[in-house]
């Protein structure tokens, strides 16, 4: 299984097990289309899992932060190298990195 999803404290929490490019992003976005509108608080995305992620899965992240209206986008556990490329695409005012 590539995704899990948990409910703790309001929020949701999904834990990926994917390399977030071209031939995943599609059911990742499928997955998150379902989810964001059952998001109380905020929504939170274990990368812990995925070692990399291309233009395609930045650009699911950036229709999901829109779509949450205003409710936080978190990625935690991600490695040096998505931290990097989410900091080169100059996305980091848009999600918080833990």
């Amino acid at each position: 299984m590539n995704f899990e999803v948990r409910k703790e404290n309001k929020n949701t929490i999904i834990f990926l097990n994917i390399r977030l490019d071209s031939t995943t992003a599609g059911e990742f976005d499928n997955l998150l289309k379902q989810e964001v509108p059952n998001v109380e608080n905020g929504l939170i995305l274990n990368f812990k899992n995925v070692d990399f992620i291309s233009s395609i899965g930045l650009r699911v992240l950036v229709s999901a932060y829109k779509n949450l209206n205003g409710k936080k986008l978190i990625i935690t556990e991600a490695n040096s190298s998505v931290k990097e490329i989410i900091n080169l695409s100059g996305l980091l005012s848009v999600f918080t990195l833990n």
